[in-house]
């Protein structure tokens, strides 16, 4: 009887440990179930695309000026009128312009003058001809002095002589003296009466300085003189003073360089004008859209790459080409972009300046390759179904896709891991816009 009692204790304490470990394998939670799935690769088109939000521009825009200063006379258009080309567009007073144009002309008259005077005195050897003399009549020859009968010999005493001094030889043909001196003192011969005709300026020498050129006779008083080689210089300064001031003249007034449609005018009449821009001038029916890409897509972007351009006013997605990438980046704090031009393939009717738009440059396409999905692939690697892993050559990647072209067939299965599953490693560094 104790055999039994021992017994039936037994198995109840085996009911109580196994309902107790019931209790406890049912109190723990199961196993996580992979959080994966299986996906096949498959053929079809794979394409990349990089895409920016910009606005609608005009790259032909003209920016117009006055040349000159003046008041605004005269203002022919108003924003928004349509234009031909040489359509006048304003006027401006051109009194200040038209008096530097006289004195440019008479600065390059003068300058002329100087070269022709010094290339004459070059020509010439180095003298000057003296003026030509006026005709004059024979100069009278002096009268006797009433105090000399005979001219002045050629040794003349201061005293009279003495017996010891040499005999003093008249000239024979002298007249004699009615009253013969001891003394022979001769008398100054009196100049004739200066007439102007008998002045001839003397012209100075030209000089020869050293390094070439003929300089000009210096003048009285120790004036400047200028060399050949100088004279040529002020006559090419004079010459494009002149053709600036031509261009002043002609621009105190503004015509139209092109077809267009006035976008600004910044003025009216009466109003001082100095200078800056006075007319903008545009061209709406030739607009395109600049967009700012980012660092990581400028290096996909090239010129000639089709876009597709959405519009939410007129409403609808667009063609495009890709025009000009700006070679100098844009940077707002660390954010780097560079500026994308993409022109209508098609322009739409009714598109205004500055409209907002968003912009999708196809940068990539593969037709009918092999691909599975983008988030299969993590630096180069798959996982296959069996959970191996394995490297694969990638090409053209996708928003969603990505080619295979080495590593993987169609058909064969990897594994689709979902968002808890991938740690952070998804996108990798190898995805579009990294």
């Amino acid at each position: 009887m104790t055999r039994t009692r021992l017994r039936a204790g037994g198995l109840v304490l085996a009911a109580v440990a196994l309902v107790t470990t019931g209790v406890i394998l049912l109190s723990e939670d199961p196993p996580a179930l992979p959080d994966v799935e299986l996906v096949a690769a498959q053929r079809g088109d794979v394409t990349s695309v990089a895409s920016a939000a910009g606005n609608t521009v005009d790259d032909g825009i003209h920016d117009l000026a006055f040349s000159t200063a003046g008041t605004v006379e005269k203002v022919y258009v108003k924003t928004g009128d349509k234009v031909r080309k040489g359509d006048l567009l304003a006027r401006v007073d051109d009194t200040i312009a038209r008096e530097d144009y006289e004195a440019a002309k008479a600065a390059l008259a003068a300058a002329e003058e100087q070269l022709d005077t010094v290339e004459g005195a070059g020509s010439t050897g180095g003298s000057y001809a003296a003026p030509a003399q006026p005709d004059c009549p024979p100069t009278p020859a002096p009268s006797p002095s009433p105090s000399r009968g005979m001219r002045a010999a050629a040794v003349s005493f201061t005293r009279p002589p003495s017996p010891g001094d040499p005999e003093v030889h008249l000239d024979p043909t002298s007249e004699p003296s009615p009253s013969p001196s001891p003394t022979l003192t001769p008398t100054p011969t009196p100049q004739p009466e200066s007439r102007p005709c008998d002045q001839v300026q003397q012209q100075p020498q030209p000089q020869r300085p050293q390094g070439g050129g003929t300089r000009l006779p210096q003048q009285q008083g120790g004036g400047p003189q200028t060399t050949e080689a100088e004279a040529e210089a002020a006559l090419t300064r004079a010459k494009n003073d002149l053709n600036a001031a031509r261009d002043a003249l002609k621009g105190v007034v503004i015509k139209a360089p092109s077809a267009g449609t006035v976008l600004q005018v910044n003025g009216v009449e009466g109003d001082p004008y100095t200078e800056g821009v006075f007319v903008s001038l545009g061209d709406l029916d030739d607009l395109q859209v600049r967009a700012l890409f980012t660092q990581s897509d400028i290096g996909t972007l090239k010129t000639g790459q089709q876009a597709v351009i959405t519009l939410a006013n007129p409403g609808g997605a667009y063609k495009g080409t890709v025009s000009h990438i700006d070679p100098v980046s844009t940077t707002t704090g660390l954010l780097v972009r560079y500026g994308v031009t993409i022109t209508f393939d098609d322009q739409p009717a009714g598109l205004l300046l500055g409209q907002t738009a968003t912009v999708q440059v196809v940068t990539g396409q593969s037709p009918d390759v092999v691909h599975v999905p983008a988030r299969a692939v993590q630096n180069d690697t798959v996982t296959l179904a069996d959970g191996a892993k394995r490297k694969v050559t990638t090409g053209v990647r996708g928003d969603t896709t990505v080619e295979i072209t080495g590593g993987l067939t169609e058909g064969e299965k990897v594994e689709l891991p979902g968002a808890s599953a991938l740690n952070g490693e998804f996108p990798d560094s190898t995805f579009p816009g990294l």
